[in-house]
Parts: structure tokens; sequence; C-alpha cells
């Protein structure tokens, strides 16, 4: 399983907080910016700069659904975030789990 560090100060152009994802080759991309690298010396032994983010257990909440018009909503609540690199998984694992449903 790949890491992922998370910025702990501010840096010119990307806020504390952003997520930077180990890629194929152990150094590490921000996501959305991935143009933006950082080796893994660099990443991983700087606690000062980058921590290690570590999802502890998931614990989805408030899961919920408001129709507008003829369009169904839903929405929910999670304990840690949720990187925008994993919306296209999220969506997938939904569809996968309505699709296979019973009608």
């Amino acid at each position: 399983m790949k890491k992922t560090y998370v910025l702990q100060r501010e840096l010119p152009n990307v806020p504390a907080g952003a997520p930077f994802e180990e890629n194929d080759f152990g150094d590490y991309n921000c996501v959305g910016l991935p143009s933006l690298m950082y080796n893994k010396k660099d990443v991983e032994d700087n606690p000062g700069w980058f921590l290690l983010y570590e999802v502890k257990g998931v614990e989805v909440s408030g899961f919920g659904r408001r129709s507008v018009t003829e369009t169904d909503w839903y929405h929910f609540h999670c304990n840690t975030p949720i990187f925008t690199s994993k919306y296209d998984e999220i969506t997938e694992a939904i569809a996968k789990v309505i699709s296979t449903q019973p009608s």
C-alpha cells in the first residue's frame, strides 16, 4: 500500500494540509499538483514538514437522502478526510453496490 503524507506548513503555492502520495518510484507527489514532487528522504525524514497520514478506522455516519425534482442527492459524514484522488474509487464502489442490489 502506498503511503500518504500531509504537509504541515504552508508553501508559497501549496496550503498546509495538502496530501502528498507516494508514486511508483517511492517519491511523493502533491495531490492536485503532480508536478510538485519531493524525494522519499525529504518527506519521510522531516516530521516538522510532513506527517504520515494513517487511517485507524474509517467511520461513515449520517448517511441521508434528499430528493430534488427528479434527482436524488445523497450525503454522509466521515471521521477522516477523503482526498480528491480517492473520489473515482469511491464512486466506483458505490456504483458497484447499487448495481448489485435487487430491484
